[in-house]
């Protein structure tokens, strides 16, 4: 079965809140204030994709394009904490891949964030800086864009 994306929409806020209260959550993603809703939910260059289970939302994954012509786009994934380790965040990050094939899509993680890391690099990201940036990220950018 092929999974189907969905925008994520003012419905889903109140389940997405409540993933905050999970530590992990909290610690690597900033909480969905009014300002990351507006933005999240009406930004010209922003798109949030959910991804359900059992018609809940499950995962959560946000594009940021680095222009109009979407050409370039950064991605976050936040998968539900209760439903951790089933493959929910490489199903929603795979399915977003497969709907923007002639994008580059680039992931930036925490250098000690291992669930994250795993998922890009089983999703075909391939790091290309072994440093970490001045963001105290590591880059990793989608094998079928050109490595700069």
């Amino acid at each position: 079965m092929r999974d189907v994306l969905r925008r994520f929409s003012m419905d889903d806020i109140a389940t997405y809140e409540h993933w905050f209260s999970d530590g992990e959550t909290a610690r690597r993603v900033a909480a969905p204030d009014a300002v990351w809703r507006g933005h999240a939910l009406h930004g010209p260059l922003c798109e949030c994709w959910a991804l359900d289970e059992e018609e809940i939302l499950a995962a959560m994954l946000q594009a940021e394009w680095s222009d109009e012509q979407r050409r370039h786009a950064f991605v976050a994934v936040v998968v539900d904490p209760a439903r951790r380790g089933r493959g929910l965040g490489t199903r929603i990050l795979k399915a977003y891949l497969a709907s923007v094939p002639g994008a580059s899509v680039e992931a930036r993680v925490e250098p000690d964030n291992l669930p994250s890391l795993a998922l890009v690099r089983r999703c075909g990201f391939r790091s290309f800086l072994e440093v970490v940036g001045q963001d105290g990220l590591l880059p990793f950018l989608h094998e079928r864009a050109r490595m700069p």
